[in-house]
């Protein structure tokens, strides 16, 4: 945990005590002027679906950079939030796109558990299949 709070942007110093269930994170909040969020977004059908997501966030103020990932639906966003808010930036992609899309934020521990149990079924449904070639 203490190890997932240390790699976010500006956090200088992280603990938490498991015995107790709290922890303390010290935060520099001038950091580097960068800020990330990662979104979900639903409504990406097609690759001219992504292109159009993918201009809509370019052309956002202060967007530093993005990507997005269309198997897992993520849009990896990292912007300046002294110009502009993580709400703004929603709010512009959704009213840009004339709600096309649904976004909502990701929780980055739900998304990291996400990830490996996918890959988790996928090697056993390897490992099944070649059970059954091997006979």
């Amino acid at each position: 945990m203490e190890g997932i709070l240390r790699a976010l942007v500006g956090v200088k110093r992280a603990v938490v005590a498991l015995v107790t269930s709290l922890g303390e994170v010290e935060y520099n909040g001038e950091g580097n002027g960068q800020d990330k969020i990662v979104l979900g977004v639903v409504g990406v059908y097609s690759p001219i679906d992504a292109q159009v997501l993918e201009g809509l966030v370019s052309r956002i103020k202060r967007v530093r950079q993005f990507w997005f990932d269309p198997v897992f639906g993520e849009l990896d966003v990292a912007f300046d939030p002294q110009v502009i808010s993580s709400r703004s930036l929603v709010d512009g992609i959704n009213l840009g796109s004339n709600y096309m899309f649904k976004l909502h934020v990701r929780n980055p521990y739900t998304r990291l558990a996400s990830k490996d149990g996918s890959e988790t079924s996928a090697m056993l449904r390897l490992f099944i299949s070649s059970l059954f070639l091997s006979k």
